[in-house]
């Protein structure tokens, strides 16, 4: 395997990539930056930049485990007016009014970091996600999205404004042996990132196999109805090409946790996809149960369940192979 893009937002795309960083390949992450909430929609509204917390999480996933740069990426304020800030999107925010794009700002961060790997936004611009509803309802900004009343599903979506995709992104997917459609919020965070102008043409151009990760579980606002197919099929829409391979998960996560997401409206998705799915256990066990069936109320969901970054980058792997020995035939 010589190339990997991945498409995504959000942890899903995080733990794929950690589960990479030391394969033998040359991965590009393409990140998601529509994302309007907590404190890096703080730093949006503050300095009128995109969202820089997904591509901090990604450039943490690729330094060497236990290093300083991993260590200052996800370390976090404790007390004062920074409580709850992250380091890491403090320096990107600053790389990025310094050298004048975040596209620059991840390039430099990927150096520092020592990784051979790259980390590219979507876009340079200040944008918000959109989706139109199946009720003609259209609604604007991701949490704005998630809160929001109408139960319609979501049908289509758009960026306000639309942006370009850089050009490092685009040649990515261009030239890769492998694209990966990440795990994550699926049209604010994935799709949102597929559609950056530029991207949907260059993955209809490019000649690599294009894999789909599933979603362990369906999401409140965005999946909650949605099947294995009806996740494919909201990708063919976005981006115009059905993916080549879809990656199922078998495995079941920690009862506790589930009993947690049925209380917020999530539950596994269910695969009905038929025999040409590829399936997996990739549930990620070594998290503590850290007592989460209190009853307590949770305003979202916690990142509980996710999939194993090693489960998945082994399968990547595998997948990746199978592509070369298609071409080379």
């Amino acid at each position: 395997m010589r190339r990997i893009a991945l498409i995504g937002a959000g942890t899903g795309q995080s733990q794929i990539l950690r589960g990479l960083r030391n394969a033998p390949a040359r991965v590009t992450a393409i990140v998601g930056v529509t994302d309007n909430g907590g404190h890096s929609g703080l730093l949006r509204r503050r300095l009128r930049i995109p969202a820089v917390g997904d591509l901090r999480n990604c450039l943490a996933a690729l330094a060497p485990r236990g290093s300083r740069w991993e260590r200052l990426l996800s370390t976090r304020f404790t007390e004062g007016a920074l409580d709850g800030i992250s380091v890491g999107n403090l320096v990107l925010a600053s790389l990025a009014q310094s050298t004048g794009s975040v596209t620059r700002a991840a390039e430099r961060m990927c150096g520092l970091v020592g990784s051979r790997h790259r980390v590219i936004p979507a876009g340079d611009a200040d944008a918000q996600v959109g989706v139109e509803l199946k009720s003609g309802a259209r609604i604007v900004g991701e949490w704005e999205i998630l809160q929001r009343k109408d139960p319609s599903r979501i049908v289509r979506v758009f960026h306000e404004p639309a942006f370009r995709a850089p050009p490092e992104a685009r040649r990515a997917i261009e030239q890769a042996d492998l694209v990966v459609l990440c795990p994550g919020t699926l049209f604010t965070g994935v799709l949102s990132c597929a559609i950056a102008q530029g991207l949907p043409q260059a993955l209809r151009r490019s000649r690599a196999r294009f894999v789909m990760i599933l979603n362990i579980m369906t999401q409140p606002g965005q999946t909650a109805e949605l099947t294995a197919r009806g996740h494919v099929e909201a990708v063919q829409r976005a981006v115009g090409r059905r993916p080549d391979a879809v990656v199922v998960n078998t495995g079941r996560p920690l009862p506790s946790h589930l009993r947690l997401y049925a209380r917020l409206g999530a539950r596994p998705v269910e695969d009905d996809l038929g025999p040409d799915a590829w399936r997996a256990d990739l549930v990620y066990r070594r998290d503590a149960d850290h007592e989460v069936d209190r009853g307590r109320a949770i305003p979202s969901l916690p990142h509980l369940i996710r999939h194993d970054p090693g489960a998945v980058a082994r399968l990547v792997r595998r997948l990746g192979y199978m592509q070369l020995l298609r071409t080379s035939s």
